[in-house]
């Protein structure tokens, strides 16, 4: 038993230096990126200056050969119809070129994901690695309890040691320190909390 929990501790500090040593590896921006954008064809998005009225908007659609097919109130903008033989990009330039347009744009398809909105998400390299936001697609793991055999969790304050804000919300079951024999796993040098927090993100489970 006790060369196994040393084999541990010397694969928590192997895997611990090379995450402080790996690239930082890029994910997948939220939404729509630019060059993979996805929308509507045949429509566009414009806003028009406040002051300008129904009928000249109606008027200069006409011009381009549009159809204004609905308007948001709470938007402020205009859903138009395009005419067949003309691009997206080839109308919204011509609406951005009047001065009464305030933005013009594609009618944009978003897709929900289970992706976090931390600002902090990019810089966490190991969720692409393990095709985890293919798996938030899937599931969310709401409910699911999970045991991890590391360098501890920083769970609670007790003695020197201080919970990580990030898992104030989180919910645990009572784990044990084999190294030093007491019921305060706490963690002693970082990477147990970073491997907890992952699944915790992953799960969903607070």
């Amino acid at each position: 038993m006790k060369k196994f929990l040393i084999l541990v501790w010397v694969l928590s500090l192997f895997v611990a230096g090379l995450v402080i040593a790996s690239p930082k590896f890029q994910v997948r921006d939220m939404g729509v990126s630019s060059n993979q954008a996805e929308y509507v064809k045949g429509e566009v998005l414009v806003k028009f200056r406040a002051e300008y009225q129904n009928n000249n908007r109606e008027r200069l659609s006409q011009s381009l050969g549009c159809t204004i097919t609905s308007s948001s109130n709470k938007g402020g903008f205009d859903k138009i119809t395009i005419p067949s033989d003309k691009s997206v990009e080839e109308i919204i330039a011509q609406y951005k070129a009047d001065p009464n347009v305030v933005t013009a744009e594609p009618n944009y398809i978003y897709h929900a994901l289970m992706v976090p909105n931390d600002p902090y998400y990019p810089y966490q390299w190991h969720m692409p690695m393990i095709n985890m936001e293919q798996a938030w697609d899937q599931n969310a793991g709401e409910g699911v309890i999970v045991g991890v055999l590391d360098a501890g969790v920083a769970y609670e304050n007790y003695d020197i040691y201080a919970q990580a804000p990030d898992l104030a919300q989180t919910t645990f079951v009572q784990g044990y320190d084999f190294i030093n024999n007491d019921s305060h796993p706490n963690d002693d040098n970082g990477h147990g909390t970073h491997v907890a927090g992952t699944i915790a993100q992953s799960t969903n489970n607070n």
